[in-house]
């Protein structure tokens, strides 16, 4: 017989509590957000081996042409509609991130 846990989370699936996706954060910790999908939605391309400058400002351009909705909505659509290029291009996007925020966590 099937359990009746509409509504009420995972934890109530399997008797057991699910921890929270979100981390908790120590006291004094900061935590930014990557701009993960502003460089996802850009134009620019691993292939073109873009410099540090160049990610930064394909960054900014894309912040400022489409706000953080749009380049989320822009890289939904790629999900949605381009699934395995998409994943090539966030691990492109995860590799290109550190270089150029160096000091981010």
């Amino acid at each position: 017989m099937a359990k009746v846990a509409l509504g009420k989370g995972l934890g109530a699936l399997i008797n057991t509590r699910v921890a929270s996706p979100t981390p908790a954060v120590e006291s004094g910790e900061r935590v930014q957000p990557m701009p993960l999908n502003k460089l996802f939605a850009s134009p620019l391309q691993g292939s073109q081996i873009p410099t540090v400058d160049q990610v930064r400002a394909a960054i900014a351009d894309m912040l400022a042409r489409l706000g953080p909705a749009g380049c989320a909505a822009r890289m939904a659509e790629e999900y949605g509609e381009h699934p395995t290029e998409a994943v090539r291009r966030m691990l492109w996007v995860l590799g290109a991130l550190p270089a150029a925020f160096p000091d981010e966590p």
